[in-house]
């Protein structure tokens, strides 16, 4: 096998372990919620709490069993890669605990310590420098790496841990970081870590579906503890491996929202002459809240500084330690002080005057806006049951694993189709948008020398994709007006995921035109948002078609017509 079927074959592994984390999240999740009731796993709400009613809060599960699983199936368990897995028991048993019975602060923290230590210790996963931040010289830690390793991810660990207060907001936060070290994982060659990272990315975004406002279940500490765990050790170990190729500032600033907003915190409670560990409404989400931003928007905002410095600090890959660490201090420096500026402009009530006048949605005009944009999304359904049969005219040229992943679709989809339950809703969508996933990438990469009647099948396949590109936007634009805009944070990380493609190496994107399947991917996935916002099964059209044309690809791909 040649170099490029090593790595096509690499990327697949890559799929199959992002859907089979994914899959797992989300089949286990709905489950837990009836387990918390009957084990006492319920958040119960309270004066430093934003959530009104009682919610189970042992998601955690769901997030960790699906990346447990996913990496022992699909990966070579090496010394390092074993010790990180007995930490990550540790610190997970930890957090159930705290979820289950409530543990003291002080018991918590023996719990992260310890997952630390034998991670550390056992797998040699240490950090002995900290890079040239201050242009004098290579900081070496010497005697001091392992104390300094325990000390930097049990820190970390808190920081995700403490952010946890919005729905969706740490497991949205670890997905943005796990993309960006997943990416310098990918520019450095470290596979390893690379199939962590995509383990790690689905289960959360599969527990994303049931965690974003208004969230029908919680992460807990266990899962809380267990991201920061990841968040912790994942750095090191890029480092490690890199051998110098990236800046031990690059991670400071990936995680650079919940780290500034824990030692934000701390900061205040001690100028106040608190304990650091007393809780309080003084982190970043709170602040936002009470400038009136809304929940969504809220989580959003966050989302948008997590996404922003993980973009720096790739697009800095290469540059000098002082120069990145410049940076992140100079956006530390206007972030706090941008916040600390609208905390002052509360007291005006500048928000309240500022509010959107909601008036037009009890109108005729936003009644006669909504059959406009239902209209529109009629137009929407056929483009994109076009769309999905154009692979059918594909020759089957492509590899066997990807008509495999089309198989384990029908699989899924043909086990789901007649559920009434709410995860197997969830089940057929995340099937739908997988398969459009497939039919774009084997249009770009194995439809180029197919034709349709005379035309070439790419370019019909670019005319239909501009069509729907101007529907979609012109239903974005009446269903704005009309107040009925999609405004779920987790449809917008699942965006950020997609249009990061850019930031992968260039001659990774060339090689399998993932420019334009990204591009197509997010119109795609925008107008499938607006025809499945409800029931999937009740859009019998799209499933029969999704069905079909990837039973089709299974089946040219096994007789070889």
């Amino acid at each position: 096998m040649g170099i490029e079927g090593t790595l096509l074959m690499a990327n697949i592994t890559l799929f199959y372990i992002f859907f089979s984390a994914l899959m797992t999240s989300v089949l286990l999740t709905p489950s837990l919620s009836h387990l918390a009731i009957h084990v006492g796993g319920i958040d119960t709400p309270d004066e430093r709490k934003v959530h009104c009613n009682e919610i189970p809060r042992l998601g955690g599960i769901a997030v960790f069993c699906a990346f447990l699983f996913s990496v022992l199936f699909f990966t070579d368990i090496d010394r390092q890669i074993k010790a990180f897995l007995v930490g990550a028991v540790v610190i997970f048993l930890t957090g159930l605990a705290d979820d289950i019975t409530g543990l003291r602060p002080r018991n918590k923290l023996i719990g992260e310590i310890l997952a630390a230590t034998m991670a550390i210790v056992s797998g040699g996963i240490s950090l002995s420098t900290l890079g040239n931040p201050l242009g004098i010289g290579e900081i070496l830690l010497g005697p001091f790496a392992i104390p300094f390793t325990i000390f930097a991810v049990v820190g970390v660990m808190n920081a995700i841990n403490l952010i946890d207060g919005l729905d969706g907001l740490a497991g949205g936060t670890s997905a943005v970081a796990c993309l960006a070290f997943g990416m310098l994982a990918w520019k450095t060659g470290n596979y390893s870590l690379s199939l962590l990272l995509v383990a790690l990315l689905g289960a959360i975004i599969g527990f994303l579906r049931y965690n974003t406002y208004p969230a029908s279940i919680f992460m807990g500490d266990a899962g809380s503890l267990f991201l920061g765990y990841c968040m912790g050790f994942f750095p090191v170990m890029l480092l490690n491996a890199s051998r110098g190729a990236v800046s031990p500032v690059a991670p400071l600033m990936i995680l650079g929202v919940p780290i500034l907003d824990t030692l934000v915190v701390m900061y205040g409670r001690k100028l106040h002459g608190k304990s650091i560990s007393s809780p309080d409404k003084t982190h970043i989400h709170h602040r936002l809240l009470k400038l009136g931003l809304g929940h969504r928007f809220s989580v959003l905002f966050i989302y948008g500084l997590s996404y922003l410095l993980a973009t720096c600090a790739l697009l800095l890959h290469g540059v000098r330690d002082s120069i990145q660490l410049s940076v992140l201090v100079v956006f530390c420096i206007v972030l706090y002080a941008a916040l600390r500026g609208l905390a002052k402009l509360e007291s005006t009530h500048l928000f309240l005057s500022l509010k959107k006048d909601k008036s037009l949605r009890n109108t005729e005009a936003c009644r006669t806006i909504v059959s406009y944009s239902h209209a529109l999304l009629v137009v929407v359904k056929y483009l994109l049951l076009l769309i999905l049969s154009l692979v059918i005219f594909v020759k089957p040229d492509y590899p066997q694993n990807i008509a495999w992943g089309a198989g384990l679709l029908v699989l899924c989809m043909s086990l789901v189709w007649m559920s009434d339950s709410g995860w197997g809703n969830s089940l057929l969508k995340s099937v739908i948008y997988c398969s459009g996933l497939i039919s774009i990438f084997i249009i770009e990469n194995y439809g180029r020398q197919s034709t349709l009647a005379g035309l070439d099948l790419l370019w019909i396949s670019h005319g239909l994709f501009a069509l729907l590109l101007v529907t979609v936007g012109i239903n974005i634009v009446l269903r704005n007006l009309a107040g009925e805009l999609i405004t779920s944070p987790f449809e917008y990380l699942v965006l950020f995921v997609v249009v990061a493609v850019p930031l992968l190496p260039s001659d990774f994107t060339a090689r399998y035109h993932l420019m334009s399947v990204a591009a197509k991917s997010v119109i795609m996935f925008v107008a499938y948002m607006l025809i499945l916002m409800r029931q999937a099964r009740h859009n019998r059209k799209i499933l029969v078609a999704t069905f079909i044309s990837l039973l089709i690809l299974v089946m040219r791909q096994a007789i070889g017509l």
